[in-house]
């Protein structure tokens, strides 16, 4: 599900932000799953390392089942969420979370694990 570009990131809409009574709420929902090409035994490793850079601040605040990093990009100033699945990585971008950001992530991320990541929209804007 890519562009004529061939870019997975160049066409996807993005979520919608909403605020009301104090509160946030998000419409639709823009995930790209990054699969890897060769097995990777540690994928949360992959993911901690790759955050672990100066580039970015991530946290890992909540007791959850898997894995979910809130991630601020320094060089672009986006924001995104990552998770960690048993086959994937998973970027959730939020309505501001641009192309350069997810771009520069995978490719950081690929680096680290040293592989290429498919990288595939698996939810958009309903």
């Amino acid at each position: 599900m890519c562009d004529a570009s061939g870019d997975p990131f160049a066409s996807v809409a993005r979520p919608e932000r909403h605020f009301a009574g104090g509160s946030v709420e998000y419409v639709g929902e823009t995930v790209f799953a990054l699969r890897p090409a060769d097995p990777v035994d540690d994928l949360d490793g992959v993911v901690t390392d790759t955050l672990g850079t100066e580039r970015y601040v991530a946290g890992d605040w909540f007791d959850l089942p898997a894995t979910v990093y809130f991630v601020h990009d320094t060089v672009t100033g986006d924001v995104l969420r990552v998770g960690v699945r048993a086959d994937r990585i998973d970027l959730h971008a939020l309505p501001d979370t641009g192309v350069a950001t997810l771009r520069a992530l995978t490719e950081r991320i690929d680096r680290t694990a040293e592989t290429a990541f498919d990288v595939e929209p698996i939810a958009t804007p309903e």
